[in-house]
């Protein structure tokens, strides 16, 4: 809810700063580099901490600290996205055949799993009203999940894609490997 900023840093380490004073409050370890940032839940005060291949997802209490670690699938979440409505996780995960799963935001319970990614999901956007997800992954594609229909869509690009957004008016952008940023709207 904006209280931390979270960074990601090559030794594999994350860590969150105060937004207000810039101050460093944590510093979260065994997780694999390359690993996307903290996500923030539906519980008041706590973070889901992905953790990619070898290391372990958990939850993190902004008040005091403690680590709780996470047994659910998908089994190697490497980025999270929370929903709009603040219900629902987009969790992408390291698999041959890379994964989006949606985890209800508040117990942690899987509610679906939407297998069509070849790779390691890189990146994962809500768009604004929540009823799209979209996911770029290292099988050099971007996808269109339906929520509700916990289905895909389409694939809107092919192509090698490091991070995506939708903006306001759900246009989504692409930050493309080759230096380029794309942007895909809906006619």
């Amino acid at each position: 809810r904006g209280a931390f900023t979270a960074v990601a840093c090559d030794d594999g380490n994350e860590v969150l700063f105060d937004t207000t004073s810039s101050v460093e409050r944590f510093v979260v370890t065994d997780r694999a580099p390359n690993c996307g940032v903290a996500c923030d839940t539906q519980r008041e005060g706590v973070l889901y901490i992905p953790a990619g291949q070898g290391g372990s997802p958990r939850l993190l209490n902004l008040k005091t600290g403690a680590n709780e670690a996470l047994q659910l699938q998908p089994e190697y979440p490497n980025v999270a996205a929370l929903s709009p409505d603040r219900t629902t996780l987009a969790i992408g995960a390291i698999f041959n055949e890379g994964e989006v799963t949606l985890v209800d935001a508040r117990t942690m319970k899987q509610r679906a799993n939407m297998p069509n990614h070849r790779g390691i999901v890189r990146a994962i956007a809500w768009n604004t009203d929540g009823s799209r997800i979209a996911s770029t992954a290292s099988d050099d594609t971007v996808r269109i999940w339906h929520v509700e229909h916990e289905s895909e869509i389409l694939t809107a690009w092919r192509g090698n894609c490091t991070d995506i957004a939708f903006d306001a008016s759900d246009a989504l952008w692409l930050a493309c490997a080759d230096g380029q940023l794309r942007v895909l709207r809906a006619r």
